[in-house]
């Protein structure tokens, strides 16, 4: 049996079965899910006051427009993660479409608000008037640029020392 990823009324059920106070097991069972995939749809879509809104988990999942697969403009950034060996730190990778400039920050963990963090204060979108789309959960192809980069980042910098403080 493969992963499928969450549906639309699966994240729909999740908002009202948590705002109901049912635990990550006890959703997990209602929707025959694992209670760690639960688990992480909570925490991954978070907000500042650690409510859950199916609307907004489930929008960061919108395919981009065709004129991003088409490079024919400056702005459309991909971005990923390469992690270190034997440790939390992790270098996060970000490749303009168009351009191909690379921007990297090395991160002390994985954690979604550490890498938050990291993008915005690399590309600083809403500065820039930018939107984001992202890729879909295991998904490579979806961002090909960033694959790429992510490769030859790994072919020049051992992930040894992705770790290394």
């Amino acid at each position: 049996m493969g992963y499928t990823h969450l549906s639309q009324d699966e994240r729909y059920q999740i908002q009202w079965l948590h705002r109901g106070g049912l635990s990550s097991h006890l959703i997990g069972r209602e929707l025959g899910r694992a209670h760690s995939t639960i688990l992480r749809e909570l925490a991954r879509n978070a907000g500042a006051d650690r409510s859950y809104e199916h609307r907004t988990a489930h929008r960061r999942l919108v395919q981009r427009p065709a004129i991003v697969a088409a490079r024919r403009r400056v702005g459309d950034w991909e971005g990923d993660t390469v992690v270190g060996q034997g440790g939390p730190a992790r270098v996060l990778t970000l490749v303009e479409r168009k351009t191909g400039f690379v921007r990297l920050r090395r991160l002390s963990n994985g954690t979604a608000r550490a890498v938050s963090r990291a993008v915005a204060h690399a590309l600083i979108d809403t500065m820039l008037g930018a939107r984001s789309y992202f890729a879909d959960p295991y998904a490579a192809w979806q961002r090909g640029s960033n694959e790429n980069v992510n490769g030859l980042l790994c072919q020049y910098l051992p992930r040894a020392a992705i770790s290394a403080p």
